[in-house]
């Protein structure tokens, strides 16, 4: 993300589509997908045999994190979970990283929903009372009125208002 912003600053790039980032002066922001996390479980834990879960279910539970090191980011995505007691084991490599992380250790993790298709040993579980949001935003500079670029935006806005 650091190098899509510096690229669309300098003009290199003419839009973004990143992870969740702050309102920024400098960039028209859209939200064009928002959603929450689930758990990812090892199938033999208790949680597993739950059709759903809730954030009491977080206190000293052990859980994988990729680091982010985007502030809002990690406020929007990790903070209830640690505000919930989940004992956090950090994973500095990624999202893929830190699930091989979890699925090698038997320790949960959280979420978007994708990652069951890349693991057997794990399950997905639904968060009922959840706060934490995953979110991806489109950036582009402020008023940048250039015929592609309004074309892209205006698409953006139309795929924001489906969501």
């Amino acid at each position: 993300s650091t190098e899509l912003f510096d690229d669309l600053m300098q003009g290199v790039i003419d839009v973004a589509i990143v992870g969740a980032v702050k309102p920024m002066e400098e960039f028209d922001r859209t939200v064009i997908h928002r959603s929450k996390p689930f758990l990812f479980i090892p199938k033999e834990s208790p949680l597993a045999v739950k059709e759903t879960i809730t954030m009491a279910h977080f206190k000293n539970l052990d859980i994988v994190f990729p680091v982010i090191d985007n502030n809002f980011s990690f406020e929007l995505i990790h903070e209830p979970f640690l505000d919930a007691g989940a004992k956090a084991h950090w994973s500095a490599e990624g999202v893929y990283a830190a699930m091989y992380f979890a699925a090698s250790r038997r320790m949960g993790m959280i979420a978007w929903g994708f990652e069951e298709i890349i693991s057997d040993s794990l399950v997905l579980r639904e968060i009922s009372d959840c706060k934490a949001m995953m979110e991806v935003v489109v950036l582009r500079n402020k008023d940048d009125e250039r015929r592609a670029v309004r074309t892209f935006w205006a698409t953006a806005q139309k795929v924001k208002n489906v969501t």
